[in-house]
């Protein structure tokens, strides 16, 4: 039985790769790796060419604001739905798509159930299966070989109704143009692109700061699973906007009248 595991990400990639080849099980199960974090910018009519574009141009902004000229991490063909599109699912027994309690995973699994709904889909839940010392891990990167291996044997079928729902969850979410995706109390919840703004500017005070101390600071805990490079995008924006004070990588409030 050939299997294609969808997967969020070049960490949980290489967790699951890692376990696979421990595992000698790579000839039976392949991975496909998901790379656009759709919890920002838009995912409007991601299915139209003019949807795609103005994703693409969003990221390509975004990333000219907070690095300059420096390239684009992510290729143009990762960005948006067009991998998963193109990529040939139908000659796999099984595609598995491994999902816990964070935004880009369950965004993921919403976007595989309403763009190939006639695949052989199937689920691994991770935070609803596994528990680690005491913890309960949000996404695939964090499961330890033993969560992975109880993962595995508990992986269960997306039936026709899940399906939908799924489905209904990504056109719920794709049919908004709000530019940032958060989840809340397990369900998915548009917001403004600013967002994260107040939690940045509560993590500076008058004194001098290291933005990247500031940008940790709201990763911890603004109880988000959030990159830290729209963060920084953020940051930016308020550093424009003189309500943060910028010395060469240290933040503090402005002083304004």
């Amino acid at each position: 039985m050939r299997i294609i595991h969808v997967v969020f990400g070049d960490p949980a990639s290489s967790r699951l790769r890692a376990f696979f080849r421990k595992e000698k099980q790579n000839s039976t199960n392949g991975i496909f790796c998901f790379k656009d974090d759709l919890s920002i910018g838009p995912i409007k009519n991601l299915d139209s060419p003019q949807g795609n574009l103005s994703r693409v141009n969003y990221l390509k902004n975004i990333h000219l604001e907070r690095n300059g000229d420096s390239p684009l991490m992510l290729d143009q063909s990762d960005i948006g739905i067009e991998a998963l599109r193109s990529f040939n699912f139908g000659k796999y027994d099984k595609v598995v798509v491994w999902h816990g309690n964070n935004i880009q995973e369950k965004l993921l699994l919403y976007l595989v159930c309403a763009l190939l709904p006639n695949e052989n889909l199937y689920e691994a839940a991770i935070s609803e299966t596994v528990e680690q010392h005491g913890y309960t891990p949000i996404r695939l990167a964090e499961c330890n070989i033993s969560s992975l291996t109880t993962l595995l044997s508990s992986i269960s079928p997306i039936d026709s109704n899940k399906k939908q729902a799924y489905k209904k969850e990504w056109e719920k979410s794709s049919q908004s143009d709000k530019l940032v995706r958060i989840l809340s109390q397990e369900k998915i919840t548009e917001v403004d692109e600013s967002y994260y703004d107040s939690f940045i500017l509560s993590d500076c005070t008058e004194d001098l700061t290291p933005a990247s101390q500031v940008v940790w600071n709201v990763m911890g805990r603004c109880g988000q699973s959030i990159a830290d490079a729209f963060l920084k995008y953020r940051v930016k924006r308020l550093v424009k906007r003189n309500e943060i004070y910028d010395c060469g990588g240290l933040l503090s409030l402005s002083n304004l009248a």
